[in-house]
């Protein structure tokens, strides 16, 4: 399962591209970097098992500098989003919103051919390398990664929530890589459900954290424009509201973590 599920995410990943570079179809692009994500989890599997230390790296190497640059449109088209939704247009016409989403995006589709030939190279090594896997080491992988998770879970703090989502993800992840009852043993329908919703809400509380981070970055109130200045006081005080209510989301699932409680001491 692990060789196929390696294949389909390098698959996907050269027809979003395709498509992206077609349309600049934002939702490609999405869709892109989600099947980046999944091979990226595959390539983890090995690197965290010390499993072709020096290949790995390599092949890390060349999806993160693709995953980056499509990661910098992403950003950019998220926030441009969020501008024009709350109808900040003012804060949007003062930004670098635009012209960087242009740059990046230029960017991106001068070097799609190349990204192309680099996903193709790295489904061929990926499916060589996941041939010697055996299903009983990625099933006894995805115990040990939700025994890791469930104990985070009891104590994690904000500082650490990122570093959660991307260890929920990857569990999630490895529930793929098991057929039928194996795939049960590592995760009932509503340990699923309730680590899907956390590492969801813990991904949108970083993107409005994220988001406030550029606001301030950009010293819209140090602008000479007071209009400007006003609108952003508006948009600063509507910001840190979402942000808190997030936040209070994530926390809320935390102390509710028993309601994904496991039988981690039977795994």
């Amino acid at each position: 399962m692990l060789k196929e599920y390696a294949a389909r995410q390098m698959d996907a990943a050269v027809d979003w591209l395709d498509r992206y570079a077609q349309t600049k179809d934002e939702e490609a692009l999405h869709q892109l970097r989600v099947s980046l994500k999944k091979g990226r989890a595959v390539l983890n599997y090995f690197e965290e098992q010390q499993l072709h230390e020096k290949k790995i790296r390599k092949l890390k190497k060349q999806l993160r500098s693709i995953f980056r640059e499509a990661g910098f449109i992403r950003e950019a088209q998220l926030r441009i989003q969020w501008l024009k939704k709350k109808r900040y247009g003012l804060l949007l016409q003062h930004s670098s919103l635009v012209n960087n989403l242009q740059l990046y995006t230029d960017n991106f589709l001068n070097n799609a051919a190349k990204s192309k030939k680099a996903f193709q190279k790295i489904r061929k090594d990926l499916v060589e390398l996941c041939k010697e896997v055996e299903d009983a080491a990625v099933l006894s992988y995805a115990k040990g990664l939700k025994q890791t998770v469930y104990s985070s879970l009891k104590s994690v703090t904000q500082a650490n929530w990122h570093e959660l989502r991307k260890s929920v993800k990857q569990l999630l992840y490895s529930g793929h890589w098991l057929q039928g009852k194996e795939k049960i043993k590592i995760l009932t329908v509503k340990e699923h459900t309730y680590l899907d919703l956390l590492q969801e809400a813990i991904g949108n509380w970083h993107d409005a954290d994220d988001l406030k981070t550029w606001l301030s970055d950009e010293q819209f109130f140090l602008h000479g424009d007071a209009k400007v200045k006003l609108q952003f006081n508006r948009c600063w005080e509507k910001l840190l509201k979402e942000t808190g209510e997030k936040e209070k989301l994530v926390e809320k699932l935390l102390k509710n973590k028993k309601q994904g409680s496991t039988r981690t001491s039977n795994i």
